[in-house]
Order: structure tokens, then sequence, then C-alpha cells
């Protein structure tokens, strides 16, 4: 899932766009609101990543870099990664 996704924005959003995302989710998600925290903390990051100019072209120059895999590809590395660091 990207930046993009987690935020529910397109890629091409302006920086208010993003920021609105952002504080509805960090609303709705928040801890200390009921929310999940694995979830609350992806907003975070997507937003920290996303609201800084040069950040989000780095992020956007590497997104586009890098191959779409395939679900079940995908796992098998993870599991691959897992085993390798056991």
């Amino acid at each position: 899932m990207t930046h993009y996704q987690t935020l529910g924005v397109a890629s091409d959003s302006k920086l208010e766009v993003i920021r609105s995302a952002y504080r509805a989710l960090v609303g709705k998600h928040h801890p200390d609101k009921g929310g999940d925290p694995l979830l609350f903390k992806a907003v975070q990051e997507a937003y920290t990543v996303l609201s800084d100019p040069v950040t989000r072209r780095a992020y956007d120059v590497a997104t586009k870099k890098k191959p779409v895999e395939s679900l079940p590809a995908t796992a098998a590395l993870l599991v691959a990664e897992y085993f390798a660091a056991c």
C-alpha cells in the first residue's frame, strides 16, 4: 500500500488535500479515541513523507522504479526474509 492509498488521496494531490485527509484520519484513528495504533502510525508516516516536498519527490521516484509484484511473490519474499532473520 502506498502512502497515497493510506491517506486516500491521488498521487497528484496538493498539500492542502493531503493535510485535510491526514487530519480527518488522525482524528478517526487516534488511539486515545479507540482507534488502531498501527493504522494511526501508518497515517502519520504517510503524512510525514508526503507533506515535505523534497521527501515526497524522492518517494515518488522510488515508488515508480519499484516493480509491482504479485501478491504470491510478495508473500514468498516476506516469508523468506522472516526465516532468514530467524
